[in-house]
């Protein structure tokens, strides 16, 4: 091999490289985002609902899964959250935090 053709070897390899640690770098991005995105909408089990909300509760069961339920709960005739946490209950979202927003 000439040197020209080591030298432009050399430069088209380090153009890869480029690219595939931007794509990398793209890649980790996209799945972080998604990810907070995804966790965003999940309360602490601590946190409490709002009134006439409908929520879903994650639950540690004793098998080492985790379940789903949809939950309501009542006011008292002041309209104040009865709300009871759950031993089991990881955490809580609101249902429509979770639907995927359909707009454009």
């Amino acid at each position: 091999m000439k040197r020209e053709d080591i030298e432009k070897a050399a430069k088209v390899w380090a153009k890869d490289e480029i690219t595939k640690s931007r794509i990398e770098r793209g890649k980790r991005a996209f799945k972080a985002g998604a990810n907070w995105r995804i966790n965003s909408v999940w309360h602490d089990a601590k946190d409490v609902p709002q009134p006439f909300r409908a929520f879903v509760i994650l639950h540690d069961t004793e098998n080492d899964f985790m379940m789903l339920t949809q939950h309501s709960f009542t006011c008292d005739s002041d309209y104040n959250v009865i709300y009871q946490e759950n031993d089991n209950m990881i955490a809580w979202a609101y249902i429509e935090d979770l639907i995927p927003n359909t707009e454009e």
